[in-house]
C-alpha cells in the first residue's frame, strides 16, 4: 500500500510539472488559448493508443458541442471557433466517430441564429460550411470559380461540368440532414442544399443518395393540402419542391400523382392570387399576390391600402459570402425575403425546373399537364412586371431558359430549330402585359421594368410599329 501511495505521489508530481507552463487546473474551456489547445491536439498524435488521451478531448469535443447548445448566440463565437480548431488538429480520422454530433451541433446553430441579426446569421452559416467541407471537402466543379451561388437563385447553374471522387457520408448524417429540407428557416434550407450539394458531388449523385429517402420525402411535402398550411409551412413546403425539382428531377418525377397535384393546386392558388381565375373553395385560404402581398379569393388586399414598403424589409439581411481557405470556394448566401415575396420566387424556382422537363412539353392538351402548362407560362410571362426585384430576377431566369429550348430536328434538310415555346402560348401570355401600352397613363416602374426585360427576351419575336408606340408612349410618360 505504501508503494502504490509513493506511486500515486510521484504522478502527482510529474503533473504539477507538466502544468508549470502557467496553466491553471480547473480553469474553464473558454480561457484555453490557441496555444494550450494546439501543445495537447499535438500531444494525441503521440498518445499511441493511450486511453487517457482519447477519453480527454472526446470530453472537450462534448463540452464545446454542449456549449453551443446552451450558449446565447452571442457566446458561441469562440466556442465555434475553438471546435473547428480542435477538429482540425485532431484529423478527419478521429472526428468521423463523432460525424453526427457535430453535423447536429452546426445545424442547431443554424437554426437557433436570430434572423434579424446579420452577424449572427452569417457566423452560423460559416461554422455550417467550415464542418461540411472538414468532412466532406468541395466538389472539384468549384475549383477555380470564382462565386458559388445557390441552386435556387437567378445566377444558380445546377449543370454540373467536372466528375470528381464520391464522397462517404454516413446514413445516419444524411438522415439527420433531409429532415431539415422543409424547415421554416430559411437559413436551414440553405444549408441542406450546401450540404447535398457537397456531399453528391455538386447534385451529380443526388439521385443515388436520396433513392431510400422518397417516401419519407413525399410523406414530408405531400401529407397536407397547401391551402391547409400556415404561410412558413407553405413557404417551405414550396422550396423544398422546387429543389428537389431543381437538383434531381427523376427522384420524384411530375408524373408522380402526389408531384402532379401539388403542382395544381400551387398554381390555382396563384392564379387566383392574381386574379385570373376566381373559385369560392378558397374563400378563407389567404393568398399571395405577385408583388408579394395577402390577398383574398377576389383578389382584394386583406391590409386596405398597401404601403409603398413591405415593413417586414428593414429587418431582412443581406446576401452574404463566405470566403475560407479551407472550403475551397467563395459561397454566397442569398438575401433573407419576407414570406410573401419568398413564396413567389420559390414558386417561380419550382416551374422554372418544371418547364425544362420533356414531359412538360410532350404531355398531351388533354392532360393534367396540358391543362396546367399555359397557366405556368403565362404566371412567369406576368410575373415581369412584379414589383419585387427578387421576383422579376427569378421569372427573367426561367424564361431565359425556356426560350432557349428547341426542339430536336429529324429532317436534316429543315435545320431551323422549332422552339418548344409556341408562338401562339407566347402571344397569348405576353397580351396582357402589352394591353398597358394602350394608354400611357398605365405605364409604372414595375411594368417599364418588365416590358425592357420582356423586349430584351423576345427581340427578334416583336415588329418595328410595336417598338414606335412603345416610344410614343414613352415620350407621353417623361
Amino acid at each position: 500500500d505504501n508503494n502504490n501511495c509513493k506511486a500515486a505521489d510521484n504522478e502527482v508530481e510529474d503533473e504539477a510539472d507538466n502544468n508549470k507552463d502557467g496553466s491553471v487546473e480547473g480553469e474553464g474551456v473558454e480561457k484555453m488559448n490557441v496555444e494550450e489547445t494546439s501543445t495537447y491536439s499535438d500531444s494525441v498524435v503521440d498518445l499511441n493508443g493511450n486511453s487517457y488521451g482519447q477519453i480527454l478531448f472526446e470530453h472537450l469535443l462534448s463540452e464545446f458541442c454542449l456549449a453551443c447548445f446552451s450558449k446565447e448566440w452571442i457566446a458561441r463565437t469562440g466556442v465555434m471557433g475553438g471546435l473547428i480548431l480542435l477538429m482540425r488538429k485532431l484529423g478527419l480520422g478521429w472526428c468521423k466517430h463523432f460525424e453526427v454530433a457535430l453535423l447536429h451541433t452546426a445545424i442547431f446553430v443554424v437554426k437557433d441564429a436570430p434572423s434579424h441579426i446579420a452577424n449572427a446569421c452569417k457566423d452560423a452559416m460559416f461554422f455550417f460550411v467550415r464542418v461540411t467541407s472538414f468532412f466532406y471537402g468541395s466538389p472539384a466543379s468549384w475549383e477555380g470559380s470564382p462565386n458559388i451561388h445557390d441552386i435556387l437563385s437567378p445566377d444558380g447553374d445546377s449543370q454540373i461540368s467536372s466528375p470528381a471522387e464520391p464522397v462517404s457520408v454516413s446514413i445516419a448524417s444524411l438522415t439527420l440532414v433531409v429532415a431539415e429540407i422543409a424547415s421554416t428557416n430559411a437559413l436551414v434550407r440553405f444549408a441542406v442544399r450546401h450540404f447535398l450539394r457537397v456531399v453528391s458531388n455538386d447534385c451529380t449523385s443526388l439521385d443515388k443518395l436520396l433513392s431510400g429517402h422518397v417516401t419519407s420525402l413525399k410523406r414530408l411535402l405531400f401529407a397536407k393540402l397547401l391551402r391547409t398550411l400556415s404561410l412558413p409551412d407553405l413557404v417551405a413546403v414550396v422550396d423544398a419542391v422546387a429543389f428537389i425539382n431543381e437538383a434531381v428531377p427523376n427522384l420524384i418525377p411530375i408524373s408522380d400523382a402526389n408531384m402532379m397535384s401539388f403542382l395544381g393546386e400551387l398554381i390555382k392558388m396563384i392564379c387566383i392570387a392574381d386574379g385570373e381565375i376566381s373559385d369560392k373553395n378558397f374563400g378563407s385560404v389567404v393568398l399571395i399576390d405577385k408583388n408579394g402581398w395577402a390577398v383574398d379569393s377576389d383578389g382584394e388586399p386583406i391590409a386596405g391600402n398597401k404601403p409603398l414598403v413591405q415593413p417586414s424589409s428593414i429587418f431582412q439581411r443581406h446576401t452574404i459570402t463566405l470566403e475560407d481557405d479551407n472550403i475551397g470556394a467563395r459561397i454566397v448566401v442569398p438575401e433573407g425575403l419576407n414570406l410573401g415575396v419568398q413564396l413567389r420566387v420559390s414558386t417561380l424556382f419550382l416551374f422554372r425546373a418544371v418547364v425544362r422537363l420533356d414531359e412538360f412539353f410532350e404531355a398531351g392538351v388533354q392532360t393534367q399537364m396540358g391543362n396546367l402548362r399555359p397557366h405556368i407560362v403565362a404566371l412567369l410571362f406576368r410575373s415581369l412586371i412584379s414589383e419585387p426585384p427578387p421576383a422579376v430576377l427569378t421569372s427573367t431566369s426561367a424564361l431565359k431558359q425556356a426560350l432557349k429550348l428547341v426542339e430536336g430536328v429529324e429532317d436534316a434538310e429543315d435545320a431551323s430549330p422549332r422552339h418548344r415555346l409556341s408562338k401562339e402560348l407566347i402571344q397569348a401570355c405576353i397580351r396582357p402585359i402589352l394591353v398597358n401600352l394602350r394608354d400611357h397613363k398605365q405605364l409604372s416602374i414595375p411594368l417599364l421594368n418588365g416590358l425592357t426585360n420582356l423586349l430584351t427576351l423576345l427581340s427578334s419575336w416583336f415588329n418595328k410599329s410595336l417598338g414606335d408606340k412603345l416610344l410614343d408612349h414613352l415620350q407621353r410618360f417623361l
